[in-house]
């Protein structure tokens, strides 16, 4: 079985680390970002199989992480 790799981005440690146990008891690698800067040079630098994203309200910089992983990721089929 292949190794899944999943990055969390939130700065709430202990939300962060009871789901980043979770996740690794059943396998996963989990690496942690506490902000979108780091989380955007995290995805320049691995792979991610799945990115989690805590939005409390509007976050203008978790939204633009993420419009930013759909143009990386999500790219038109030609």
């Amino acid at each position: 079985m292949e190794l899944k790799e999943i990055l969390l981005v939130d700065a709430k440690a202990p939300i962060c680390s009871a789901i980043s146990f979770i996740l690794q008891s059943h396998g996963y690698l989990v690496m942690l970002a506490p902000d979108a800067r780091t989380a955007s040079e995290d995805m320049g630098n691995y792979c991610f199989d799945l990115m989690l994203i805590y939005l409390n309200g509007y976050e203008r910089d978790k939204l633009d992480l993420i419009r930013q992983t759909n143009r990386d990721v999500l790219r038109p089929r030609s």
